[in-house]
Formats: structure tokens, sequence, C-alpha cells
């Protein structure tokens, strides 16, 4: 609750500055945004994906939520930023899921990892968020062939392996011997595509992850 009410208080002091200033205003509303991320560790809701699927969670909320990819929203902002007849807000959502949906697909997709099997929790009711939360004006706008769930939270997955957060896999350890070698081997395959502290910080997530 909280949380979105400081996200609705900000913007309504951007709006008062902006009429106050007389400036060009235009916003883009996302809501829960997955995919892959820039920074060593997950924002705080990236964050609450991952901790579903390190074996952490006792049972995955049930509840809904309404979810967009990084790359639709960064595409969202140019588009309102390059197109002059842009005024307003506008929603840049993709879907409305469940979590179990979510936590289905990335069990089916990735079986070893320990994703929580049952919802806590009461249920929300899925149409009433469907339909107050349209973004059919930046698909007007032009914005259209937002990515799919599968595309969504793959991407995500995939950002958490790659930077180590993620239980290793059995076979892995098997392979490796132990997770020090383990650990040499991801360091040498993550040596040509990141910088040395880069590489430093995946090797922390994954000793982390791995309760080494």
């Amino acid at each position: 609750m909280w949380y979105a009410l400081a996200k609705t208080l900000a913007e309504k002091e951007t709006w008062k500055f902006a009429e106050e200033h007389i400036l060009d205003l235009v916003v883009v509303n996302a809501p829960f945004i997955v995919g892959s991320f820039q920074t060593p560790f997950p924002s705080s809701t990236v964050f609450l994906v991952l901790y579903h699927v390190q074996g952490k969670a006792e049972g995955y909320p049930n509840q809904i939520i309404r979810c967009v990819h990084i790359d639709d929203v960064v595409d969202a902002h140019f588009l309102v930023y390059e197109t002059p007849e842009a005024n307003g807000r506008y929603i840049c959502s993709s879907l409305t899921a469940y979590w179990r949906e979510i936590m289905s697909f990335i069990a089916q997709k990735w079986p070893r990892l320990p994703v929580p099997t049952r919802a806590t929790g009461t249920e929300n009711t899925k149409e009433l968020i469907a339909h107050n939360t349209s973004c059919d004006r930046i698909k007007q706008l032009g914005l259209t062939g937002f990515k799919t769930l599968e595309e969504m939270f793959g991407d995500t997955i995939d950002d958490f392996r790659d930077k180590g957060l993620l239980p290793l896999p059995l076979n892995h350890l098997r392979e490796s011997g132990c997770h020090k070698n383990y650990f040499i081997l991801l360091c040498k395959e993550l040596s040509h595509k990141h910088t040395p502290s880069m590489i430093a910080i995946i090797a922390i997530n994954a000793f982390t992850a791995n309760r080494c």
C-alpha cells in the first residue's frame, strides 16, 4: 500500500510542478516490470520473483499482477518522447497474470529450480484489475507487440542465472566436483563479457545463493 501511495503522490507533485512551470509533461505508467536488469542485483520488484525461485518461499501469493517487460517500457518512453501529439498519461502494461501461472511456467521450463507449488493468502479478482488498467492509449499511439509472459519471465530467469543468483543445478556440481571448482569455471565463462569487478559480484551472488 505504501509503495503505491508514494508513487501516486510523487506523480501528483510532478504534474503540479509541470503546470506551475509550463512544462510539456507526458507520463508512462508501468506496473510490475520484469526482464533483464543492468545492475548486479535486482530491484525490489524483480527480487520478488527471485525470492520465489531460490527455495526460500513456502508458497507464492494467491494474487494477480499486471506485468510488462522492461524492453516494452523503454520502447514506450521513446515513443511518447518522439511523438509530438503524445500527451497526458499512458499505461504501459502487457498482461494480467496469476502468480500461479508465472510459477507454473517457471517450474515447467526450469524443473530443477525450487519453485513453490502452492499459493498462500486470499485470491484477488482478475477481471476487476484487468478492467481498471487499460493500455489502449499507448497502443493507439503505436506501441504494439508486447512481449508474452514466457518472454518476460524467461528473460528474468536467464538474467538471474547469468548473474549467479540461482541455486546451482546438481549436474554442474557433479561435473565440477565441488562448489569451488564450479565457481572457477563460472568466472572463466564470464571473463569474456564482464569486467573483473562484475565477475566478483556474480561469484559472490552464486556463493550466497548456494549457501557455500
